[in-house]
């Protein structure tokens, strides 16, 4: 048998084909007179059903039983397939036998005569044809290859046969690394097992499934359909927070730090400061935590021992970050300091706030800086000097985030802030809390902030559209929150840790 390259030679080849398969769908799936949604299923009584909440969006449903397929008209499936080179193809019952000369392929005059009556009305038993039936296998994966999943999810309703090549893994897995949001994180991972010859094959990877179950968990998001937790330890205000797939590591007023496992379950309980822990920041090797102590303390994550102090600022250091090379800090008085990573010497301080410098996060070589001054700065790590200024809030700055191109700032105007890095414009301006927004977190298309209106909300990053308001989320204060693709966690005043599980009930391992 050819290969696929060789049996696909043309555009006009490939137009044909599909053409194909949108008269075949309309072949096999008309009924009389009736139109209606393959994709619109019964929630309270379909067996074959996965979760969903309800919206105006139509439910995504995997099908287990095969189940026959209301009327689908001839654009249903082709003006649902992916544009890849013209394969939007539309076909008028009018041109039927205009169509038929057209395709090349060798039609008897029973054949002929049956798709004629059929154009004209007649009982669909009279002209049942399954062209895609009689294709070579590897034709009929090409010509699904430009279908989305709706398509795919209606094709596979159509026979088994169908039902068969819908099920094909290469074809989910097409669509799930094509995802403009979901493909980046996969492909990253799928490098890092390449990489690793003792990793498990990605062949082994269900496609299928792992696309149902991140859609699924991309509605819970929309929908706010979550499961709360908490998780209680700490004897006094808990004021930081940091976690991972695997744990979640917390910073207190009561001068600690504890380890927990991500069922809430203290693991470990780290001292060493001698006031409040205000901030940390940890990778698979080391963490850095600053305190009110007016010290920052590195710590080995195998171990958890105190590997080194630092010393040098002469108030209370506020927020901490670093990467392979240097550790950065800021504090109430009013500086940032550069540290080396390796032996903790200091590089450079960075002056020129006029109040305490309340946040700092950096990247490459520019770091930002949010100040109680209301001011945010650009700096250049390298040479210390500040590249910009940013104007825009009323009042003093509580949080910032930065990602190398955008910033995103909390205020204690209650206001959220997105800005160009480049260019120092404001681009959005987020309006809701009735509080000071002392955290927020953000990645490509949300942010999540936490507010002394003891209020965690969602935002969508590109509108500033308020998506989701989690009122009484505490009892006190928020002082910090931070999310990924899966669930929210924030800490308080109220020496509890919350986690907000969106994907409660569900296997996530493949795609976290």
């Amino acid at each position: 048998m050819h290969s696929q390259d060789q049996i696909i030679q043309s555009r006009s080849i490939r137009q044909r084909l599909l053409r194909c398969l949108c008269r075949s769908t309309l072949a096999l799936t008309a009924t009389k007179g009736r139109r209606s949604s393959p994709l619109s299923v019964n929630e309270e009584t379909s067996p074959g059903k996965i979760e969903t909440e309800p919206t105006t969006r139509r439910p995504f449903t995997l099908p287990t039983t095969l189940t026959s397929i209301t009327t689908t008209s001839t654009s249903a499936v082709g003006a649902t397939c992916r544009s890849r080179s013209d394969s939007h193809i539309s076909i008028k019952s009018t041109d039927t036998a205009k169509i038929l000369i057209d395709e090349g392929f060798h039609q008897s005059q029973q054949k002929l005569s049956m798709l004629s009556r059929a154009s004209s009305g007649l009982e669909e038993t009279d002209w049942k044809i399954d062209y895609i039936d009689q294709l070579p296998v590897e034709i009929t994966q090409h010509i699904l290859y430009y279908c989305d999943y709706k398509s795919l999810l209606t094709l596979s309703q159509v026979s088994s046969f169908w039902y068969w090549l819908t099920q094909d893994s290469a074809l989910w897995r097409d669509l799930y690394l094509t995802h403009p949001y979901w493909g980046a994180r996969r492909r990253k991972q799928q490098r890092i097992l390449s990489s690793d010859t003792n990793s498990t094959s990605t062949k082994e990877i269900d496609y299928r499934y792992l696309y149902q179950q991140r859609y699924l968990l991309d509605r819970r998001w929309q929908n706010g359909n979550k499961e709360d937790r908490t998780v209680v330890g700490h004897t006094d205000s808990i004021y930081c927070v940091q976690f991972d797939k695997e744990k979640i590591v917390t910073g207190s007023r009561d001068r600690t730090i504890k380890c927990w496992d991500m069922e809430g379950k203290c693991i470990q309980t780290l001292t060493g400061h001698y006031a409040s822990v205000l901030c940390l920041q940890y990778d698979e090797d080391i963490m850095v935590s600053g305190s009110s102590d007016h010290t920052i303390l590195m710590w080995d994550m195998r171990t958890f021992q105190t590997i080194r102090r630092m010393r040098g600022h002469g108030s209370g250091v506020l927020d901490v970050g670093f990467d392979k090379d240097i550790v950065a800090s800021c504090s109430k008085d009013s500086t940032i300091r550069i540290w080396s990573r390796e032996n903790g010497d200091l590089h450079r301080t960075l002056v020129g706030h006029r109040g305490p410098v309340n946040a700092i996060q950096f990247r490459g070589s520019k770091l930002v800086s949010a100040s109680g001054d209301a001011v945010i700065k650009l700096w250049d790590i390298h040479t210390g000097q500040c590249v910009r200024d940013f104007v825009g809030h009323s009042r003093g700055l509580a949080c910032i985030r930065f990602d190398g191109q955008r910033i995103v700032s909390g205020s204690n105007d209650n206001k959220i802030k997105v800005w160009n890095a480049e260019t120092g414009e404001c681009i959005l301006t987020c309006s809701g809390h009735t509080g000071l927004v002392r955290a927020l977190h953000f990645d490509q298309d949300k942010i999540v902030s936490g507010s002394y209106d003891q209020s965690i909300r969602v935002w969508d990053i590109h509108t500033g559209k308020m998506l989701h308001n989690f009122q009484s989320c505490h009892s006190s204060w928020v002082f910090d929150v931070m999310f990924d693709e899966t669930k929210i966690i924030s800490t308080s005043q109220d020496q509890r840790i919350l986690i907000m599980d969106f994907a409660h009930g569900m296997n996530t391992t493949q795609f976290i």
